[in-house]
């Protein structure tokens, strides 16, 4: 009888903690979208409405898309890596606590996004037989009212500065790319590009982090 009991009190126990594995994986917080696919937040503006007074309003997100390329990606700002603790950290533009972890609680969304600038000037690449041409780089900043859907501020900065292995009469080739016959520089983005950008920020909010966190 002893026994009985025995066997019954722990296959009761056993049933507990099964339970308990079903009720706490049943309400474990899921990981949003947006962090594995950045572009469900990208709306085509329906409207337009620049202040030049724009300050940052609410929760934000941040999208950057740093690639020149026709097929480069966006990606969000930040890390949010544990639903459970709900928040973002390891952000490169503003402070943690002003990032939305899903979207519901975006109110404002900033976009910046890295092109093709203006072409500086070009040189032939002698020993590989290249004409290469220069050009900087334009990165467009653009504040969303996420809630309307309605641009509110944007501006565009531009970076000239070669990084130290370049110049503008000499380029790593392997750091250019070509098209048709003729190969294009690009500025890269570098520490210098991050301050012009983070600059360009302090406008619409008082929280951008230090232009050394890069």
């Amino acid at each position: 009888m002893k026994n009985s009991s025995s066997a019954v009190a722990t296959l009761a126990a056993l049933v507990f903690c099964l339970g308990c594995g079903l009720f706490t994986g049943s309400t474990k917080l899921k990981r949003p979208e947006m962090w594995d696919k950045p572009d469900v937040l990208i709306k085509n503006p329906t409207n337009e409405r620049l202040a030049s007074d724009t300050k940052l309003n609410g929760k934000i997100a941040v999208l950057i898309k740093e690639g020149t390329d026709p097929g480069s990606l966006w990606k969000l700002d930040g890390r949010f890596v544990d639903p459970e603790k709900g928040a973002v950290t390891s952000t490169s533009y503003f402070a943690e606590e002003l990032y939305a972890t899903k979207p519901e609680e975006i109110d404002t969304l900033i976009l910046i996004e890295h092109k093709k600038g203006k072409f500086m000037d070009k040189f032939d690449e002698r020993n590989n037989n290249a004409t290469v041409n220069i050009y900087s780089r334009f990165i467009d900043i653009s504040v969303i009212d996420y809630k309307t859907s309605t641009v509110i501020a944007k501006q565009q900065v531009e970076s000239k500065i070669f990084p130290p292995d370049a110049s503008i009469v000499s380029v790593p080739l392997s750091d250019a790319r070509k098209v048709g016959a003729i190969w294009e520089y690009i500025i890269p983005y570098s520490k210098e590009t991050n301050k012009l950008i983070k600059e360009g920020l302090t406008k619409y909010s008082d929280k951008v982090k230090s232009p050394d966190i890069f």
